[in-house]
């Protein structure tokens, strides 16, 4: 039991020389960046960031509505003449050519235009095959319909 008691006093005296300094125990990892130390960070690796102050509440603050900029309605020109899609099947140009004068001859105008542009719209789509003097001939062709139409001079 003796032995015991002095075991006992002799932790409790080199206990009271730690606490007071004598020789107190130094740790050598205090210096060391420790990654766990952050773990709200989703990445620990990053540096630490700076502690920002929360804002300051916002007043309640009305902003007046932008006044509503009244625009001017654009003048629309006015609408091309419609000419009734029809399908013409001439096997040439030369036909389409003969159907125009015949149509235009019996003073058949909206027919003479619309023959004129089928064959145009054939040319430029590559189903139907001309010269330059006969695509020339049906550009003139719909420049006259369209004046006709309108009510010029012939």
């Amino acid at each position: 039991m003796r032995s015991r008691i002095i075991t006992i006093l002799l932790a409790l005296q080199i206990a009271s020389t730690v606490s007071a300094g004598v020789n107190p125990i130094q740790n050598p990892a205090t210096n060391i960046y420790n990654p766990a130390s952050r773990m709200d960070n989703p990445n620990p690796l990053t540096p630490p960031s700076p502690v920002t102050p929360p804002e300051p509440p916002v007043k309640n603050v009305i902003i007046a509505p932008e006044p509503v900029v009244q625009t001017q309605p654009k003048a629309e020109p006015p609408p091309k003449q419609v000419v009734a899609p029809k399908s013409y099947n001439h096997k040439t140009v030369k036909a389409y050519i003969n159907a125009a004068n015949r149509a235009y001859a019996n003073s058949n105008n909206l027919e003479f235009l619309s023959i004129t542009e089928e064959a145009l719209r054939r040319i430029n789509s590559g189903t139907l095959k001309a010269t330059e003097k006969s695509r020339q001939t049906l550009e003139n062709y719909k420049k006259l319909g369209n004046r006709i139409l309108k009510g010029g001079n012939q």
